[in-house]
């Protein structure tokens, strides 16, 4: 326990959250270990296990005030991280249903790859044209200019 709090101190929290995790495995009801965890939980924006682990705390003790006061800040730390993520959500679906849909199987930025790679393609089919309509490639008839 002693060490949590040190933790907390150095604001090392995650591994604060470890050692009150490890004396809570032994005692479930260590009011202590129970309220530096949610500590470390909100310092660490985990507000929903921090207000969980000070329920439990003030139901053990319910004279804890600053049991009580901790939860309060988790309470108005998860409903600034509920405003923001509200507002994220927003911005994402608003522009669901917006603009062209392109047919099925039709997208507009793979259709301009598609036809680059068109273009690299058809020059090397070219020249394997050239190969079969000679019968032989520029090196082959070189080579058969010399041997005669």
């Amino acid at each position: 326990m002693n060490l949590a709090a040190c933790h907390l101190k150095v604001k090392d929290y995650s591994a604060a959250k470890k050692s009150c995790t490890g004396v809570l495995k032994d005692e479930r009801e260590n009011v202590k270990a129970l309220f530096r965890r949610a500590q470390a939980d909100v310092a660490l924006k985990n507000f929903m296990d921090a207000m969980s682990d000070l329920k439990k705390c003030i139901e053990i003790d319910p004279q804890n005030k600053a049991a009580r006061a901790l939860y309060k800040e988790a309470q108005a730390g998860q409903k600034e991280e509920d405003k923001k993520s509200k507002g994220l959500f927003a911005k994402m679906c608003a522009g669901l249903g917006k603009g062209p849909i392109p047919p099925p199987g039709k997208d507009k930025s793979m259709a301009e790859d598609d036809e680059d790679m068109d273009g690299d393609e058809d020059e090397g089919m070219e020249e394997e044209a050239q190969v079969d309509k000679e019968g032989k490639a520029d090196g082959e008839a070189v080579d058969e200019k010399k041997a005669e």
